[in-house]
């Protein structure tokens, strides 16, 4: 399950956004690797239902995760040119991107 240590300078749902974004460029999260339920995952987080529908609706936006009916959310294919950047991040794929660095982009 994801955890994460939130801030109080960023948006939660972007907090969440971009700790599964890290999570899929440090390869802890893979294509076809199935997300928690936006139900579970806010009850772990402590935070609301439609934060996590917001971080989740923005991933999808943005390709990172796809969804399937009655099954779940999924991690998506990764598009070369993101992966690219990802890798060129450093040794910790992932801990130095920002929302900044997809925003717009799409994985597949």
């Amino acid at each position: 399950m994801i955890t994460i240590s939130f801030n109080r300078t960023e948006d939660l749902n972007q907090q969440i956004y971009m700790a599964i974004v890290r999570e899929i460029a440090s390869e802890t999260l893979q294509a076809g690797d199935r997300l928690p339920s936006r139900r579970s995952l806010a009850m772990h987080l402590g935070v609301s239902l439609n934060t996590v529908k917001k971080a989740y609706g923005q991933l999808l936006d943005e390709g990172f995760i796809r969804s399937k009916e009655r099954s779940g959310f999924y991690v998506d294919q990764l598009n070369p040119t993101l992966l690219y950047r990802v890798e060129a991040a450093g040794p910790n794929k992932g801990d130095d991107l920002s929302e900044e660095d997809f925003q717009g982009e799409k994985w597949a």
